[in-house]
């Protein structure tokens, strides 16, 4: 009878317990802040391709340039030489998930940051440029390679 009244009374602690971590308020940790994607990146733009009648020397690309991403937000300026064109600044937002894009005046830039590297590509009237970059400081912290579209 003693170890039947001893097993009820452990029945009864374990369910007081239970009771009682029920009535406990939940922890909840506070959301964890977006990823940054901030600091200097060496960028190259290259003319990627043009469009039909366009003379390649129309489409200025400025080649090597730095991008500096602050509270994930940064900007890019492009001035073609077309006929009637005017200076573009694109104003970049990075989301979360590293993506951004924008437009200027006719003309889309959007890519994706991915770790330390930086890849876009802006269409434009007439003008198609890639950007292709990489964080200043990061282990592969070097001009990219020239890309197709900057080849003779």
């Amino acid at each position: 009878m003693r170890t039947i009244l001893h097993g009820l009374g452990a029945c009864s602690i374990a369910a007081a317990l239970a009771a009682c971590a029920a009535t406990l308020p939940a922890t909840t940790l506070p959301p964890a802040p977006p990823p940054l994607f901030d600091g200097a990146y060496r960028a190259y733009v290259v003319i990627d391709a043009v469009g039909p009648g366009i003379d390649k020397s129309w489409c200025v690309a400025p080649g090597r340039v730095t991008i500096n991403v602050v509270n994930n937000r940064f900007t890019l300026n492009l001035t073609p030489r077309l006929s009637g064109a005017i200076a573009l600044a694109f104003i970049l937002d990075v989301a979360p998930n590293g993506m951004f894009q924008t437009q200027a005046s006719t003309a889309i830039f959007a890519g994706q940051i991915v770790g330390p590297s930086l890849e876009g590509l802006i269409n434009g009237p007439g003008c198609r440029y890639s950007v292709t970059a990489t964080r200043m400081g990061s282990a592969t912290d070097a001009y990219p390679r020239q890309t197709r579209g900057e080849r003779g």
